[in-house]
């Protein structure tokens, strides 16, 4: 019998665990902490959960609920695995040493099994950097985490997982500011450079690791800063761009606009949204076919995109702010967290875009994403 789904949860007094369909039981083995858990997450690879305390981190099986690991790290506010497992990231607030230097509050861990009665003291830093924005924070590994990068100024530097300590390569692009490596196996890379001295913004996607010439880029003006989300295979990009201030006085959040590119440099386009307002939320299928979109003023529309930007369907206006895949493709959450209502639509797309449910989910300020683990998937809410 397959894993059934899970639910994390994380409320001001604590987190649990709960096994959705079809038991719908708190996951047994697992005890709640309780105080201030400042943040948490699941593993990529669904076979860790961890959560941060502000005198520890602790990783537990969530198969079973068991605490597999402790780390003596305090005051941790973020929490990242790399995609296979084998590594932690952990972000502390910046701060200086007695001599006035910046500590390196970006660490890397590498997981290790203990035993319960463990400290935590064996753990060690593999890694570790100076990492002042929260923005961003994390590193980007490849998909089978030989590599990983950050971004520094005018650079994206690229080290082997296993030796943090030296740069191996690295791909200079005046004024960059973002990146994001492909998932799959094509191993490209695009970066983000905005607009500046009346230049346009651009993104450019590079095959890594050669780093010649862009075969890929999209030059475009409103483009302050960007969210780059590639497809599951690595062979599209969708670039969500956001100004800071919207000149039309219209929204306050700024303007915002949709690009699709091809890694390969065979298409490009800007998605054209049939109702005004703010792009809300931007997900692809993980069968690397669609993408759907959340934009207009309240009441958004939601619409299903084929991977050229062709709308195939649009579900009915509704308060909603965001779009999620199941993990095999079959199913779209589409919600309304934040200062919206907290409804969760949920449709199977395999049956001519069927409404399966609606969720009430009042007190949820969001959902975090669903995870394939043992064949099943995993979401978190807040």
């Amino acid at each position: 019998m397959a894993a059934p789904t899970q639910l994390a949860f994380r409320t001001v007094k604590g987190i649990g665990i709960l096994d959705a369909a079809p038991v719908y039981e708190p996951l047994s083995g697992f005890v709640r902490p309780e105080g201030n858990i400042r943040c948490s997450a699941y593993s990529p690879c669904g076979r860790y959960f961890v959560w941060a305390s502000p005198e520890r981190v602790t990783i537990v099986d969530p198969s079973v609920g068991h605490v597999v690991s402790t780390i003596s790290a305090e005051n941790v506010f973020e929490l990242g695995f790399s995609p296979l497992g084998t590594y932690l990231i952990t972000w502390q607030r910046p701060s200086k040493d007695a001599n006035g230097d910046a500590v390196k509050n970006l660490k890397v861990w590498k997981v290790i099994e203990t035993s319960p009665e463990s400290n935590g003291d064996e753990h060690t830093v593999v890694g570790s950097f100076v990492q002042k924005s929260q923005t961003g924070w994390n590193l980007q590994y490849t998909f089978d985490e030989s590599l990983c990068a950050r971004v520094v100024t005018n650079e994206v530097q690229f080290f082997q997982s296993d030796n943090l300590s030296k740069v191996w390569n690295k791909l200079h692009v005046e004024g960059v500011s973002d990146f994001a490596l492909s998932p799959g196996k094509n191993n490209s890379i695009a970066v983000f450079i905005p607009e500046r001295k009346g230049q346009p913004a651009a993104v450019k996607v590079f095959n890594m690791p050669q780093f010649g010439a862009p075969v890929s880029q999209k030059s475009f003006f409103k483009g302050d800063k960007v969210q780059l989300k590639w497809n599951s295979n690595g062979t599209t990009l969708l670039v969500l761009a956001q100004t800071e201030v919207d000149r039309s006085g219209k929204s306050y959040y700024g303007e915002t606009t949709l690009y699709l590119l091809s890694a390969n440099g065979g298409f490009d386009s800007r998605v054209d949204l049939d109702k005004e307002g703010p792009i809300h939320d931007v997900s692809w299928n993980p069968n690397s076919k669609e993408f759907g979109v959340v934009y207009g003023y309240m009441p958004a529309k939601t619409t299903i995109f084929n991977f050229r930007g062709v709308a195939k369907h649009s579900f009915p206006l509704a308060p909603r702010n965001t779009i999620l895949f199941s993990p095999h493709g079959r199913f779209v959450l589409v919600a309304g967290f934040g200062n919206l209502a907290g409804q969760m639509d949920i449709y199977d797309l395999d049956k001519n875009y069927y409404k399966v449910a609606t969720v009430e989910a009042s007190n949820a300020t969001r959902v975090s994403e669903w995870i394939t683990a043992s064949g099943s998937g995993t979401s978190a809410v807040d």
